[in-house]
This record gives C-alpha cells, structure tokens and sequence, in this order.
C-alpha cells in the first residue's frame, strides 16, 4: 500500500493560484480555502490596518499570511510606525474588516519573504460569501487538504506529461485516498456513468472529494438512464483497482477521468493497475 506523505495546501500556493490561474482551477474551492484560512496578520496603527508601499500613493492594505511575511515588514526600516500593535485573525474576521474600509487593493506579504499578490477589491466580493458562511458550514476533509490541484497543473502542464517524479507525485496522492467518488446514476445498480472524452473515448469520471463531483454533476445538468439524476458516490479505489487488473468494470469505459476540469487528470482504463503496481513496486 503506498504510504508517503502527501503535499497539503499553503495559503501562499493558493493565492498564486487565484492571482496566476483562475481559468485552470476551482475558483470555488480557491476563494473557500483563502476564506478558511486561520492564521493571517495585520498590523495596526491607531486601530487600521498598515497599508502597504506604493509608488502611485494608493491604499493598498497589507496582509501577511504568516509570522516570517509579518517580521520581514516590521523589520524594514521606516515602514512600520511606531507603536503599531500586531494582530492575528482567521480570514472571516481579516475580510469582514478590510470590507469596512475603502481600498485599493491588498497586498499579501508585501515585503516577502514569499513573493508578494496583490488584488484588486473585487476580490473581497468574491469572499464574501465564504467569508459569511457559518463556521460548521463545510467540514475539511483529509483529501480536500492535498493540492490535487497544484499536483495536477504540475504533473501535466497544458495537459502533456511532465517530469515523471512529478506525475508519479500525483498518483501516489490519489491512490492514498481511502476514497475516491464516482458520478454514476442514482439506480439500483449504481453503474458508473459514461459520457465520451474530447477525444472520443468512452470515459468515467471519478473525484477526490465529494464536493467536486457535486459541482461536477450540478455543471453538467447530467442525466442517466430511463431519466434518473446522475449522483457522487463513494468508491473504494481497491474496487477500481480490480476492475481495471481483471479487466472486469460494469460498463465498457476506456478512460477514467480524475478531477475532470479542476484541472483533471487520466489514466486508460486497463492501465491503472499497472500504473499502482508501478508505484508499489519495491526499489531495484
């Protein structure tokens, strides 16, 4: 059983996600972690928050995303008032603030050691509704914790193969899942649902976390036989496994689609097995 560590989000990574690749990710998911995130630090002068440098004399507020982000301020010489007081918040308490005040924008880790984001403030907009979601609203699943996104845009830059320790990376994470979801109809038999790729394969499409493969059927408006809802649920991947090592899968699929969209990744349906095989196989 493959049993390494798995990379886990950084709210640096996150919003370098948000700034650079809106259009390869779930921005839902993105804007949620940002929203969730709990430790974040503002400096404040006279009870407002430090704005940070500009050379065009706008009001940029300036948000540090860890202890190291918030001493590299504090120690550049003349950026930091005297008496300014730290304060620590979680993102629900940091964007309520910053939406009482008129800003230009919002700089993260203006003076690193992280490379510094900034933001225009439609982004507190766009927070907003996760921001002012109830605490106990979503729970945080072990696999919503791994960067399946990153992995993936890493894995398979513009949908190509990359370097193969890192899609090797990638799969190791996604076959250490407990669970995977399948989109299949909501019958008796639960067969997994088949729906044609962009390149003509018969495909299944499977997800790391049950909330993609929620939004996943809510975008597709997917509709099974005799007029049944299509749903996620979840599947064990030894199950999968099997059904690609003894070429055994209830429907005929020639593809399986992971994260379709997120972005997404695949493996041919009969090569799977070998693919975790591969992975587990003791070192020459």
């Amino acid at each position: 059983m493959i049993n390494q560590a798995l990379p886990q989000v950084t709210i640096e990574r996150t919003l370098a996600q948000l700034r650079w690749r809106p259009a390869d990710f779930d921005e839902a998911t993105l804007l949620r972690r940002i929203a969730e995130y709990p430790a974040y630090w503002l400096l404040l002068h006279d009870g407002e928050p430090l704005l940070a440098p500009d050379d065009r004399d706008r009001r940029l507020a300036a948000v540090f995303t860890s202890e190291s982000a918030r001493d590299a301020c504090l120690a550049e010489p003349g950026l930091t008032p005297a008496g300014a007081k730290v304060k620590r918040c979680d993102g629900r308490e940091l964007f309520t603030r910053l939406r009482q005040r008129h800003y230009d924008g919002i700089v993260f880790n203006c003076m690193g050691p992280d490379r510094p984001l900034a933001f225009a403030p439609e982004l507190l907009t766009r927070l907003q509704p996760f921001a002012d979601a109830p605490r106990d609203r979503h729970v945080t699943t072990a696999a919503e914790r791994i960067d399946f996104d990153s992995l993936a845009a890493d894995a398979y830059p513009r949908q190509q193969p990359g370097e193969r320790p890192i899609v090797d990376a990638l799969w190791r994470a996604t076959f250490a899942l407990d669970e995977w979801f399948v989109v299949t109809a909501r019958s008796a038999t639960r067969k997994p649902f088949i729906q044609r790729d962009n390149d003509g394969y018969p495909s299944a499409f499977l997800f790391t976390d049950a909330g993609r493969a929620t939004r996943f059927v809510q975008l597709n408006i997917l509709r099974m036989a005799h007029g049944s809802d299509a749903i996620a649920v979840p599947i064990a991947p030894a199950t999968v496994i099997a059904w690609s090592r003894e070429q055994s899968f209830p429907v005929h699929v020639e593809r399986l689609h992971f994260n379709f969209g997120n972005p997404g990744w695949f493996s041919p349906a009969d090569n799977l097995a070998r693919l975790y095989d591969h992975l587990n196989a003791p070192p020459a």
